[in-house]
Order: structure tokens, then C-alpha cells, then sequence
């Protein structure tokens, strides 16, 4: 059972590691492009959706970052101040 556990964690860490090393890709193209910061992490978080499951890892931590944006300004949307990207 532990070697199990530890080869799905391995595997998870493992994901996250290739849709990371995409999410800074896509950053950087933001970036370069002349996006803000904080504009290149939302249109990041776009540009992953249709690559990863909304559940996946890193789009959840693109989420939480876009939450912390929205929470900052003590904005809130019509959707009771969820923050999704795309």
C-alpha cells in the first residue's frame, strides 16, 4: 500500500511539473506580448483551460491566484465573488 501511495504521489508531482512548465510558457508569451502581471495569469488560466480538466491542479492554483486579485480589491462579481478563468 505505501509503495502505491508513493508512486501516485510521484506520478501526480509528475503532472504538475509538465502542466507547470506550460502554464510558464504561456505566461511568458503574455508577458512578452506586454500583458500586466496580473492580466498575463488571467489570460494564462485561459489558455490552459482547454488543455487540463477544470479539476486539475494547476488550474485550480490559476484560480486561487485570480480569487486573491478579486479578493484584494474587495471586488466581487455577479457570481458572489467565484473567480474562474475563460
Amino acid at each position: 500500500m505505501k509503495e502505491w501511495l508513493e508512486e501516485m504521489t510521484d506520478k501526480k508531482e509528475e503532472e504538475f511539473r509538465v502542466q507547470f512548465k506550460d502554464s510558464i510558457q504561456i505566461m511568458a508569451g503574455a508577458l512578452k506580448a506586454g500583458y500586466s502581471a496580473e492580466n498575463a495569469i488571467r489570460e494564462t488560466c485561459h489558455d490552459l483551460k482547454p488543455m487540463y480538466k477544470s479539476e486539475s491542479r494547476i488550474i485550480k492554483e490559476y484560480e486561487i491566484m485570480i480569487r486573491k486579485f478579486l479578493y484584494g480589491r474587495q471586488f466581487y462579481d455577479d457570481r458572489g465573488g467565484t473567480a474562474q478563468c475563460g
